[in-house]
């Protein structure tokens, strides 16, 4: 549900560390280094979750992919002009 959730802190690529999220929508706005080219996002979790991948598209966001279970993983070539907004994670319905 684009729009819907609780916003975090930007998170800076590349990223490899632990992120607490439990509960509700999280989402998670991304700073892509300069001249990325293929984004990869993995998460774990004992429950199923939810990753998904949305771009800005005017006064809107655009979903891109997703991705649920224990272990969702999304992998994706970046075009040059996409712009990243942010990553809604989920808790996933079993």
């Amino acid at each position: 549900m684009p729009g819907a959730g609780q916003q975090e802190t930007e998170l800076a690529l590349p990223y490899r560390g632990d992120l607490e999220l439990a509960g509700d929508v999280h989402l998670l706005p991304l700073t892509l280094p300069r001249k990325a080219d293929l984004l990869l996002l993995a998460a774990r979790s004992q429950e199923n979750l939810g990753l998904g991948l949305e771009v800005r598209e005017g006064d809107g966001w655009r979903l891109l992919a997703t991705s649920t279970g224990r272990e969702p993983r999304l992998e994706l070539p970046l075009p040059a002009s996409l712009v990243l907004g942010r990553i809604p994670r989920a808790p996933a319905e079993e």
